[in-house]
This record gives structure tokens, sequence and C-alpha cells, in this order.
């Protein structure tokens, strides 16, 4: 995640009310505070079960999260940008899955071992993806108003 000296920056900009990147950031938020309940539960050895409760719900949202981006957010981004390249983005939504069907196939078993070490690789990635994530998205969005921004978005 972002430094909390570069988030409240981002709160404070010109053109931060009511923006788009503060849903972004407050998403994140969400799925960090999920990811931390659930490595808390594996360290606690909560049994497979329990953790495939709090994982389902995780894992989704950022399936369904991950979806929009590429195909609205990471477009408007790549002509923002100059660049035209969201492929480190798109490589982490990968590298992501990966460790997310390393959690499920690890819960199918009963090794809280096994449970408490791909939470841990799933919460790293997690964390490394949404900083750069950050870094990248929100400055580009934040050069917009949030009515620019939402008018691009839907062209």
């Amino acid at each position: 995640m972002a430094s909390a000296a570069k988030r409240r920056e981002w709160r404070e900009h010109p053109n931060a009310r009511g923006h788009m990147a503060l849903m972004l950031l407050h998403f994140h938020d969400g799925f960090l505070e999920a990811s931390e309940a659930l490595v808390a539960a594996a360290e606690a050895r909560a049994s497979a079960a329990s953790l495939r409760r709090h994982f389902s719900p995780l894992s989704s949202s950022l399936h369904h999260h991950h979806s929009i981006e590429e195909a609205v957010l990471f477009p408007l981004l790549c002509e923002l940008s100059g660049s035209g390249n969201t492929d480190s983005l798109e490589a982490d939504h990968v590298e992501l899955h990966a460790a997310i069907e390393g959690v499920k196939t690890a819960l199918a078993g009963d090794s809280s071992d096994e449970h408490r070490a791909r939470i841990a690789v799933f919460d790293e990635v997690l964390r490394r993806h949404l900083a750069a994530e950050e870094d990248f998205s929100v400055p580009l969005m934040l050069s917009l108003s949030a009515s620019e921004l939402q008018r691009r978005l839907h062209h």
C-alpha cells in the first residue's frame, strides 16, 4: 500500500472530492483488511472450513475488481500515462490469481502449516500489487476531475 503521507496527499488533492480514485483506495483498504483477518485466522490455526469462509468472498471480490480494471480502467490509464503499458499490473493480476489458487488448493487440505504458508504468500503478493497499482493509477486518475474521469471511462 502507498505510504500514509502519499495517501493523505491524494485525499487532499483538489480533484479528490467525489473522485473514483478515492473509491479505488477504499476498495483496496477493504481487500487489505480482509487479508489481514485471513492471516490472523490462519495464524490462530482456524479450521480449513473457517478459512474458506473468510477467503471465498475476498477472492471473488478480487476477481470482479480485476476484471473491471482490465476492461475499463487500464485502457484509460495507458492513454493518460502516454506509455500505453499496464503490462506489469496485468502480470500482477496473473500472479495474484496463482496465489489465490494456491490458497484454495491448500484449504482443500487440513495442514494448518500449509494454510499459513499459502495465505502468507497471497497476502504478500496482494500488498505488493496494491501498492504498485496505487502508485501508478491514483496520480493519473487525479490528473482529471471526477466528472472528466467518469466521462472518459464511459466512452
